[in-house]
């Protein structure tokens, strides 16, 4: 036999052996959502139905087959991904994932969700992609969904979210991973985990390039975790946890691209034993001086700071004609000769109900109104999107249905309060 024979038929061997040999998934992303780290090494490999990869420009997600949910997801948050707005807010039915459907796996439809009690909660927020029809369709396809307790989702989860962009309205840039734990049942016939909490983390950068080599053990981190119940509080600092808690309660690996000596920095202590106890600082940083045994309390009610402020409330109309929600309002009025920032100031009343402002400058000699229905923000009116009224009527009969307005700043002080 002849050597260039014999040289043919080693090429069709290797040919032939090509064709059917199954190849190996690598994880060679270049998305900007995983930049910090691929926290499960997820792969778009169907071999792996409970860790499979989903990239897209609005996010990148590992999507559990046997859930109908995802385990995690990631992505990276700029001023420009929203604001100023490109789009509107999608308004038709959630979305049948079509990466899930094309697999032929089961899939989650919009009515899976009807009349179960619970919402359909967005992990990516729709608020946070508002840059093209695609990235804001993408927030509702049904992947990026979970059954959500309507407290959880319409209360603290939100507000970590106005939180988010609030921190990158004033030149920052986020990188977030939020995800579920556990299970509270199934929605869909069995097809959809209820997930019995949910957990998030955020990570602030000033504005900049090279983002990944840009963190040290300085930088500001969010984490929480929060039941999915209702009858949540609104303040969502009071579900803090910690990256190390985070990763010990789900086996990832949050931030796995990030030099495991920051890592460590910005990990913070491990799970409390008591799963109530509060113990770490909502900003981690280098979370020195936590310590899980000593919770840091967090008063019901907050003392006025003893400083005469420039800026206070000057009134409540808390009993308008008609709708009290559509007509009720809180005045507030800047005194001073300086303009002030409300960023990430709260508005509360005596029973709990927490509005949080969104961005927001009060000129000097300027004023803002909160109201307490819904609308469109404007420079001098800022809507509560509540429907339920806040503020008591008083009576004439003396039997106390006054309330109490606090307006606290970013850092708890107390700054004004008003009592009718």
């Amino acid at each position: 036999m002849s050597r260039r024979y014999l040289w043919l038929l080693l090429l069709l061997w290797v040919a032939c052996f090509s064709a059917y040999s199954v190849p190996t998934a690598v994880n060679t992303s270049t998305s900007r959502h995983l930049a910090l780290g691929n926290p499960s090494n997820a792969v778009a490999d169907p071999a792996q139905p409970n860790n499979y990869l989903i990239e897209r420009e609005a996010y990148a997600l590992a999507y559990q087959r046997d859930s109908g949910i995802a385990r995690w997801v990631s992505w990276h948050l700029t001023l420009t991904d929203f604001s100023p707005a490109q789009t509107d807010r999608y308004s038709g039915n959630f979305i049948v994932d079509p990466t899930i459907s094309a697999l032929g796996w089961p899939y989650a439809t919009h009515s899976d969700y009807t009349n179960t009690g619970y919402d359909r909660g967005h992990l990516t927020p729709s608020g946070d992609r508002l840059s093209s029809d695609l990235v804001q369709r993408e927030t509702f396809y049904l992947a990026n969904i979970v059954p959500q307790a309507p407290d959880n989702n319409q209360g603290p989860w939100r507000l970590l979210e106005e939180h988010t962009r609030n921190r990158v309205r004033a030149g920052n840039e986020a990188y977030v991973i939020g995800g579920t734990i556990g299970s509270n049942g199934t929605i869909g016939n069995g097809k959809i985990v209820v997930p019995a909490e949910l957990w998030k983390v955020v990570v602030v950068l000033p504005e900049g390039d090279n983002d990944l080599a840009r963190i040290t053990a300085e930088t500001e981190v969010v984490a929480v975790i929060m039941p999915n119940i209702n009858g949540l509080s609104n303040d969502y600092t009071e579900y803090r946890s910690s990256i190390a808690c985070i990763e010990q309660r789900t086996g990832l690996d949050l931030l796995s691209n990030v030099a495991p000596e920051i890592q460590a920095a910005l990990a913070g202590p491990h799970c409390s034993t008591n799963p109530q106890k509060i113990f770490l600082p909502l900003v981690i940083g280098q979370a020195e001086g936590t310590n899980e045994s000593t919770p840091t309390p967090i008063p019901p009610t907050p003392t006025p700071t003893p400083i005469p402020p420039a800026v206070r409330i000057t009134y409540i109309e808390y009993n308008p004609p008609g709708d009290d929600v559509v007509g009720e309002y809180v005045r507030i009025v800047n005194e001073g000769t300086t303009p002030v920032d409300l960023t990430d100031w709260i508005l509360r009343d005596e029973a709990g109900a927490t509005f949080v402002f969104p961005f927001s400058v009060v000129p000097a000699g300027g004023r803002v109104q909160v109201w307490t229905g819904s609308g469109i923000n404007t420079n001098e009116h800022l809507y509560w999107g509540r429907n339920q009224a806040v503020w008591n009527n008083t009576d004439q009969d003396g039997d106390g249905d006054r309330d109490t307005a606090f307006l606290i700043d970013r850092n708890g002080n107390v700054i004004s309060t008003y009592r009718y």
